[in-house]
């Protein structure tokens, strides 16, 4: 499916427009003012007094709008009371409510100050958010066309609480247009308005209408950012652009970098070799570690694409390997910095705000996935996560704050945070984490963390997260069952949890092998207390080696067949078109020659 374009290809709507907050005097000349304050260009050339209408309070982001213009607070927008006091009430939940989980403790004055303030003076705000409230208060109903198709026929239309976001959102999205065709758009309020219209896709579900809006905003910023080089825009646009729209557009576009086919853009700039960070604030830690950890999804990629050149027959090149190590070194340092800037608030006997509590645990989980990521890419052999446990282990215990911190007064989880939440790293650790108590940990805190974050669904993850937990433990109890075929001549009977609780010593060998040799091998000191003699550690509860998957992917028949996938491989399955599948990779033994060898496999999920 197709989205339609809301802002013109190219971004392009930042052209000379009759301006509604140039001053009176160029006003009054019928020429092209610059807005520059206190006086703008074209007054200060020509020695002319310049006076504005109205003078913006920049510190609060609030807008100059002509004097004439009614708040649309006090102007209904229908002659049903009934419509007017719902949309009374919408604004109200969104302020007191979904603005919180949408700001996501540092960007409250954005989404509970700047938006609130121009949406009254802006109907396609304001109907925008008004969607965004509704939905997010009633979240309930499945949009998902899939989802829709696979119900036989039973009615699953919205609700009269969607339908009615649905009609403000598609007369928000009515009013931005006609407003781009007349001329008369303000960029900066299509720039607020594409940030809504995301949040309303993905409330639904639709993450690929959502990313198509992404990419449209992208388009706009750059627009802008011509526009502010040549002084066409004033200087408090410019400011909120760079301060706040672009670092959001940043932390969104670092969140689809994990959507297979998401292109970059060019709002990534290259990082610099050996940057050296100092922090004051939250906003300047996070500022710094959102680019470094599109970095090192980006090398990811690159790793990918190295193996699926060379089919994973090759080591990786040089140039990969410093990469590598480069960003080990930069995660390092930020991390050093991190941990003295929030070392200087213990001292000094200081506390952070509460709502900061989830955003200094975000950051450490996102650290802790982007190691992991960079150090573990340039190997297919799954059991170098076991070097990684500690990071594994902060990303559930960072998680369990940050879940805590957003429960709502219900004990529900909202259903959709606008920032980079916790369900990809915990999707991570369920598949790569081979410690079983650490990965059904994390399955449990993904299960319940809020179902969409920014353009990640929780859904889909964690029915593919439960799929390789179940396919990694039925080979785990296969292989000890071989091993205790093997042992007694026989196949011994034996019940499943005494099996499980046999894997470790039965294939002790197996796991202990699988450790890779590092210097920071966790495994290799203690990490949970659990000592035996001196210089001795017990190992934890690890799946097998040769148990272990190497995930692939999902795909759909109905969407064509992956390039190394038949028909074959999926009819023993007996599915329907629209059936989601996982592939993977395994180890299989040769019954005949007992040689292991890698295999291709695929497993019907539901999601």
């Amino acid at each position: 499916m197709t989205f339609p374009a809301v802002y013109p290809v190219g971004g392009d709507i930042v052209r000379p427009l009759k301006s509604r907050r140039g001053c009176k005097t160029c006003k009054a000349r019928r020429v092209k003012c610059g807005q520059e304050r206190p006086d703008c260009r074209r007054c200060s050339s020509t020695g002319r007094k310049c006076e504005y209408a109205n003078t913006p309070n920049t510190n609060n982001y609030t807008f100059a709008s002509a004097p004439t213009t009614i708040s649309i607070l006090d102007l209904p927008l229908s002659s049903t009371p009934n419509t007017v006091w719902r949309e009374r009430r919408a604004f109200a939940y969104y302020f007191q409510h979904a603005a919180r989980y949408l700001a996501g403790g540092l960007d409250i004055d954005f989404w509970a100050g700047l938006i609130p303030q121009v949406c009254r003076n802006e109907p396609a705000v304001w109907d925008a958010i008004n969607a965004i409230s509704t939905l997010f208060e009633s979240p309930e109903q499945c949009l998902d066309p899939v989802f829709l198709r696979r119900q036989n026929g039973a009615s699953f239309g919205p609700s009269q609480n969607q339908r009615e976001a649905l009609i403000w959102y598609s007369r928000s999205l009515s009013q931005m247009r006609l407003q781009i065709d007349r001329g008369s758009a303000d960029p900066y309020t299509a720039l607020i308005t594409c940030v809504l219209y995301i949040c309303i896709e993905t409330l639904q579900g639709r993450i690929e209408e959502a990313l198509q809006l992404y990419k449209q905003g992208v388009n706009l910023i750059l627009n802008l950012r011509s526009q502010v080089s040549c002084t066409a825009v004033p200087v408090t646009t410019a400011a909120l652009l760079e301060d706040t729209i672009v670092p959001l557009f940043v932390r969104l576009g670092t969140v689809a970098l994990s959507i297979s086919g998401v292109p970059t853009n060019s709002l990534f700039a290259p990082l610099e070799n050996n940057t050296e960070y100092e922090f004051t604030s939250l906003v300047s830690a996070r500022n710094a570690a959102v680019p470094l950890i599109a970095e090192c999804m980006l090398f990811q990629r690159e790793a990918q694409q190295h193996f699926s050149t060379v089919n994973g027959g090759s080591d990786p090149s040089e140039k990969l390997s410093d990469k590598q190590r480069v960003l080990q070194a930069q995660l390092a340092r930020w991390r050093h910095a991190y941990d003295g800037f929030l070392q200087t608030f213990h001292r000094s006997n200081l506390n952070l705000p509460e709502a900061s509590t989830s955003t200094v645990a975000s950051l450490l989980i996102y650290h802790a996935a982007a190691y992991i990521i960079v150090s573990t890419c340039l190997t297919r052999n799954e059991r170098i996560y076991d070097a990684y446990l500690p990071s594994f282990e902060i990303i559930v215990k960072q998680a369990t704050l940050v879940l805590e911190a957003s429960v709502g007064p219900d004990g529900m989880q909202p259903p959709f945070t606008f920032e980079m939440g916790v369900g990809l790293p915990l999707f991570l650790t369920v598949i790569s984490c081979r410690d079983q108590r650490l990965r059904r940990e994390a399955l449990s805190l993904l299960q319940k963390a809020p179902p969409v974050q920014g353009f990640y669904k929780c859904s889909p993850g964690v029915a593919m997260a439960e799929k390789v937990l179940q396919i990694e433990e039925d080979l785990s109890l296969q292989l000890v069952r071989e091993v205790v075929y093997n042992a007694d001549g026989l196949n011994t009977c034996c019940n499943e949890n005494a099996i499980m609780m046999g894997v470790q010593s039965a294939l002790d060998l197996d796991i202990r092998t699988s450790i890779p040799a590092t210097k920071h091998s966790p495994l290799l000191h203690p990490t949970r207390g659990d000592h035996t003699d001196e210089g001795t550690k017990q190992l934890p509860n690890l799946i097998p080696g040769k148990a272990r998957i190497t995930f692939v992917g999902i795909f759909r028949p109905a969407n064509g067949l992956p390039p190394t996938v038949n028909e074959n491989d999926i009819a023993k399955w007996n599915r329907g078109p629209d059936q989601t599948f996982l592939a993977f990779v395994k180890q299989q033994c040769d019954p005949i020659s007992g040689a292991w060898r890698l295999v291709k496999d695929y497993a019907p999920i539901e999601c």
